[in-house]
């Protein structure tokens, strides 16, 4: 693959690669501006979030064994300082129950391949001020 190509690009990393990091690690690679990703295989000493909109918090929970993921989409968008990446997943446990939610950190675990589609055009996110979380904001074309 090119280094400008816009195709879409898997993305398969080894046990104990750090997700996010190896996300942004393309990005930089591809020089991606903005992309939709989304996720098979399984992940390990997970931290999830819960937003609560009520209170403005974000309630965080490690989950530190491996786990399948069932669904796990999200995208790469801009803020000032760089990339930011936002995923949730739903992933399943050895008793074939399931819990997800916005995913903070994760390490790859046995497979784990991402798919990332990269968009032609650049999305920035900037702080909500009701929300105290970086939503998106009206996208800039390229």
């Amino acid at each position: 693959m090119s280094k400008h190509d816009n195709s879409p690009f898997i993305l398969s990393l080894k046990e104990g690669d750090n997700l996010f990091e190896s996300i942004i690690n393309y990005a930089a690679y591809a020089d991606l501006k903005s992309a939709i990703i989304s996720g098979i295989g399984a992940l390990s000493n997970i931290t999830i979030s819960y937003y609560h909109r009520n209170t403005k918090q974000q309630f965080k929970k490690l989950f530190q064994d491996t786990y399948e993921i069932a669904s796990l989409t999200g995208n790469i968008t801009l803020v000032d300082s760089g990339w930011f990446i936002h995923i949730h997943a739903a992933l399943g446990d050895a008793n074939f129950q399931l819990f997800g939610g916005h995913l903070i950190s994760a390490q790859a675990s046995a497979s784990t391949e991402i798919a990332i589609t990269p968009l032609n055009y650049t999305i920035m996110r900037k702080k909500h001020p009701d929300l105290d979380i970086k939503v998106i904001c009206p996208f800039v074309a390229i």
